[in-house]
């Protein structure tokens, strides 16, 4: 039997399960809830600190499965730096050409024609439509809808179930808040929420 290679970065129950479904084996789990302890979870290793992580377990893959950006970015750029790599991991319909660390959960879709950056994370349900342009560790929240040519700025967040009108610009760091049908540009690092959102 081959030795596990991966390791899953955020640990989540439906990032658990994606793995599962897509036959990625995994030699433990890092996720600051586990403090700086070694323990387990889900009958797998668990670690509370990344680069421990990679050095007991042996692993030279990862799943980048963190919710928080920022976070996400850190992880991804200390290990990469660390050897690590991240290979795309698509549990969705993906008929763009994927980029390193991306993270497309169950029933996600990444449709003809966009551009991604590293780092994206599209939860479960969530929709980036035709010829977008998603920047550095976007995340597209659980049912949220992004329309035909979208530019998403980098680390903006497009909460769950909001939608985004089609040939907008999302700034970079900006929020869209759940539920949200956005109308409009919005500008880096503001926060929009309503319908429509302001």
């Amino acid at each position: 039997m081959e030795k596990p290679t991966y390791l899953l970065f955020g640990a989540s129950p439906e990032a658990l399960g994606l793995c599962h479904a897509l036959g990625i084996s995994l030699a433990g789990v890092s996720d600051p809830i586990f403090g700086g302890r070694q323990t387990r979870w889900f009958d797998l290793p668990a670690y509370g600190n990344d680069l421990d992580a990679c050095q007991k377990s042996n692993a030279s893959s990862a799943v980048l499965a963190i919710d928080n950006s920022r976070i996400r970015e850190q992880v991804y750029r200390s290990l990469i730096d660390a050897g690590l790599d991240f290979p795309p991991v698509s549990g969705g319909y993906l008929g763009a050409e994927p980029a390193s660390g991306l993270f497309l959960q169950r029933l996600g879709n990444v449709s003809e024609g966009c551009i991604l950056s590293e780092g994206v994370r599209v939860n479960i349900g969530g929709s980036i439509m035709h010829e977008c342009v998603v920047g550095r560790f976007v995340t597209i929240g659980p049912g949220a809808v992004v329309l035909g040519k979208v530019t998403l700025g980098d680390h903006c967040y497009i909460g769950a179930n909001a939608t985004v009108l089609p040939g907008l610009s999302i700034g970079a760091g900006a929020l869209v808040g759940a539920g949200a049908v956005v109308t409009k540009d919005v500008p880096a690092g503001t926060v929009v929420k309503g319908n429509p959102a302001r």
